[in-house]
């Protein structure tokens, strides 16, 4: 039975504090979820929309650029068929790896604005 508390449980690892029980909810894990893939699609959005300027920056041609944003959705295809099979366990654990490791490349992919600047 302790195994199923702490599968409910919020927090991470053995940090789960009382404050956050609360949250361990449905109706807290929806409105989570839901902002986190309006987030994602945001980031979507916004990466089709600098399509022509990382072209024009970093001289690649539009074949270059398409094969790269095919290659996003292969993999993440191939990723959601891994995922299903062997996250099935632990769904909300899973699903908390999961955004751990999309905003880790979400991050990565807004280093080149931090390193070449803006312009």
């Amino acid at each position: 039975m302790e195994d199923r508390a702490e599968s409910t449980s919020c927090g991470i690892s053995t940090f789960r504090p009382k404050s956050l029980q609360k949250y361990a909810t449905l109706k807290y894990f929806g409105i989570a979820l839901c902002f986190i893939f309006f987030s994602s699609d945001g980031f979507q959005g916004y990466l089709i929309g600098c399509i022509t300027t990382i072209e024009k920056r970093f001289k690649f041609s539009s074949k270059e650029t398409g094969l790269l944003m095919s290659i996003g959705v292969v993999m993440y295809t191939i990723f959601v068929i891994f995922v299903s099979h062997y996250g099935r366990n632990n769904k909300p654990r899973t699903i908390a790896v999961g955004l751990a490791v999309s905003g880790t490349a979400i991050f990565i992919s807004a280093v080149p604005h931090f390193l070449f600047g803006s312009g």
